[in-house]
């Protein structure tokens, strides 16, 4: 029998990309169908701040969304690691903004993915 608070997280996360969330896309670089999603964005505007063992770091744009959205980009991410040097970085779009993917982390129980991003 599934966890019943699995379907409560998964609704938590819809109804706060429902209301605080953000149109997002991705095409995979080498080819395939435009994917869509609402996803959260984290968009800092303040300069560097330290709260104890937090850093704040506003040049680094996040994007988080649930496992089942953007089939493949966690994967790609991974393939691509820090290497790149930004050649091949997949890439998303938030509102018409254009973000490459520098980075990916499972979050939680591996059911959501946060993406460090990089605003081109």
């Amino acid at each position: 029998m599934p966890n019943p608070f699995d379907d409560l997280k998964k609704q938590l996360f819809d109804i706060t990309t429902d209301t605080f969330g953000y149109n997002a896309e991705w095409t995979p670089l080498a080819g395939g169908a435009k994917q869509t999603a609402r996803v959260h964005f984290k968009n800092p505007n303040e300069q560097v701040k330290e709260f104890g063992n937090l850093v704040y770091k506003p040049i680094i744009y996040r994007m988080e969304y649930k496992q089942g959205d953007f089939i493949g980009l966690y994967e790609l991410v991974l393939a691509a690691g820090r290497t790149s040097g930004g050649a091949n970085l997949e890439r998303v779009i938030i509102e018409g903004q254009n973000y490459r993917c520098h980075t990916i982390n499972a979050l939680y129980d591996g059911g959501y993915y946060e993406v460090e991003l990089i605003k081109e």
